[in-house]
């Protein structure tokens, strides 16, 4: 995906956010398996380490930030609550919390899903529904 060109995130759907919460979601659960397993008891993704599921949540991080900025389907894929990308964020740097390059790369998706920046748009979709699940 390229950071540069609002074409390229916006050729990303919506619904591909949904996967990366669920990714995401995934690696806050660490699921840990031995060597020799791929799937975990979601069905999503299992880790044979922590560092490894601190690893994946810090590149799901990046990409929400990356496929998020100043496109606003993409920030209501994440943040909508069938999503649950924020629950997710807020789980990955619960169970990463020693992890500071999980941290940094999740405060700013959790930025970019609730910045008002695309300016094709009257107003941010994703804010609102922040603030109508939190307040």
């Amino acid at each position: 995906v390229c950071r540069d060109h609002v074409e390229c995130r916006d050729a990303f759907p919506p619904q591909g956010m949904m996967v990366i919460a669920k990714v995401l979601q995934s690696a806050a659960n660490m699921t840990l398996v031995g060597p020799g397993h791929t799937m975990g008891k979601d069905g999503m993704v299992a880790f044979e380490s922590a560092e490894d599921a601190a690893a994946l949540a810090t590149a799901c991080c990046n990409a929400v930030v990356a496929l998020a900025t100043r496109t606003e389907d993409n920030k209501q894929g994440f943040v909508k609550k069938e999503s649950g990308g924020l629950k997710a964020l807020l789980a990955a740097i619960k169970a990463h919390s020693n992890d500071k390059n999980l941290v940094t790369a999740a405060c700013l998706a959790l930025k970019t899903g609730v910045t008002f920046d695309d300016l094709r748009r009257d107003f941010a979709g994703a804010y609102g529904a922040c603030v109508r699940r939190y307040y």
